[in-house]
C-alpha cells in the first residue's frame, strides 16, 4: 500500500470525543448493532456511564467519515486517581465496522491514545489483535491476566479439610463510591467487598456477581458468574485458590468465575482470555488494573 494512498484515507477520518448523553446514545446503538448486545445491556451501559463519568464529562470516542458517520467507536469509564491526582481512564468495547478494519483500526486507536494522554489508560479485555496495536502505541503488559473457570475445573481437586475451613461469607458495607489502596482510589461500580474465614484468618475479596449467556442445546441460557478482583492477602487466597472458588460458586449460585489477579502457577496452564495493559506517560504504576474498569460494572 503506497504512502500517498495511506495518507488519503487518513485524511478522510475523524477522531471526535463522545460527550453528550445524545452522542453517548449514537455510539451505543452502533457498538450494540455491532457487538449484537441486548436492549438490556445496551440500557445498563447508558445509565452506567452516564453516572460514573461525571468526574470527566466523556464517555468515550469514535471514528467518522468526512460525512460524519461512525465507522468505530470505543467506550470509556473513568476508573480512579492516583495519589498525584491523575485520572485514571479505562477503554473498552472497541469496535470498528468491517470495512474500515485495519488501517481505521490503528487510525483510532494511535489517535485516541495521543488525545487522552495526559491520562493514565488502562485496556483488560481486548483481543490480542487489539493488544498488538495498543503496545506499539507505548502501552505496557499488567502483572495480571485474566482466567475464565467453570465449576467443573475445580469440582474433582478440593482438599476436604481446606474447604470446611472456609466459613463466615460477609459483605462489608461501604457507603463510598470507590476503594482506596495502595494510595489509588478505584471506582467501586457495581462491586462489593466480602470477608471470608479460612483457618482462622480473615481474608477479604472484592468482587462482583453477574450474569453470562451462554448457547446450551440450540438455546440462550443465562448462567451466573462472580468475578474476582481483588484478595487482601495473596498468599492465602492462592493458598486455598480452589476451595475459594468452589465456596464463592456455592454461595452465589455460580457456574461460572473469572479470575483477574494473581493466580496458583498450576492454573495458568489454562488459557487466558485477555491481558491487562495499561499506558502512562509518567511512569505510574497501577496494582490492580481491573478494579474500577468495565470489569467493575455489570452490565
Amino acid at each position: 500500500m503506497s504512502q500517498d494512498f495511506k495518507k488519503t484515507k487518513f485524511n478522510k477520518l475523524k477522531i471526535v470525543l463522545i460527550d453528550s448523553k445524545e452522542s453517548l446514545l449514537e455510539n451505543i446503538s452502533f457498538l450494540k448493532k455491532g457487538y449484537g448486545w441486548s436492549n438490556n445491556r445496551s440500557q445498563n451501559l447508558l445509565n452506567k456511564l452516564l453516572i460514573n463519568n461525571k468526574t470527566i464529562k466523556f464517555y468515550g470516542v469514535k471514528l467518522t467519515n468526512k460525512e460524519g458517520i461512525i465507522l468505530g467507536s470505543l467506550l470509556i469509564f473513568y476508573q480512579g486517581l492516583t495519589k498525584d491526582n491523575i485520572k485514571i481512564i479505562n477503554m473498552s468495547s472497541i469496535y470498528v465496522e468491517p470495512n474500515s478494519r485495519g488501517i481505521g483500526s490503528i487510525y483510532m486507536l494511535k489517535q485516541t491514545v495521543e488525545l487522552l494522554s495526559d491520562f493514565v489508560i488502562t485496556n483488560v479485555t481486548s483481543n490480542l489483535a487489539v493488544n498488538k496495536i495498543l503496545t506499539k502505541f507505548g502501552f505496557y503488559k499488567g502483572e495480571f491476566k485474566n482466567y475464565n473457570f467453570n465449576i467443573f475445573n475445580f469440582i474433582l481437586k478440593f482438599n476436604i479439610f481446606k474447604i470446611i475451613s472456609i466459613n463466615k461469607l460477609s459483605i462489608l458495607q461501604n457507603n463510598k463510591d470507590f476503594y482506596y489502596l495502595n494510595n489509588i482510589r478505584y471506582q467501586k461500580g457495581d462491586s462489593f467487598e466480602v470477608s471470608i474465614n479460612i483457618n482462622y484468618k480473615v481474608l477479604n475479596l472484592i468482587i462482583l456477581k453477574c450474569t453470562i449467556s451462554k448457547n446450551f442445546l440450540k438455546e440462550t441460557v443465562n448462567f451466573n458468574m462472580v468475578k474476582i478482583l481483588y484478595a487482601s492477602n495473596i498468599n492465602l487466597f492462592k493458598d486455598y485458590f480452589n476451595e475459594i472458588q468452589l465456596y464463592l460458586m456455592f454461595k452465589t449460585q455460580s457456574f461460572f468465575v473469572t479470575t483477574h489477579l494473581e493466580i496458583p502457577e498450576s492454573y495458568k496452564r489454562f488459557k487466558s482470555s485477555s491481558e491487562q495493559l495499561f499506558f502512562s506517560q509518567k511512569n505510574i504504576g497501577i496494582d490492580y488494573l481491573s478494579l474500577g474498569s468495565e470489569l467493575t460494572f455489570y452490565a
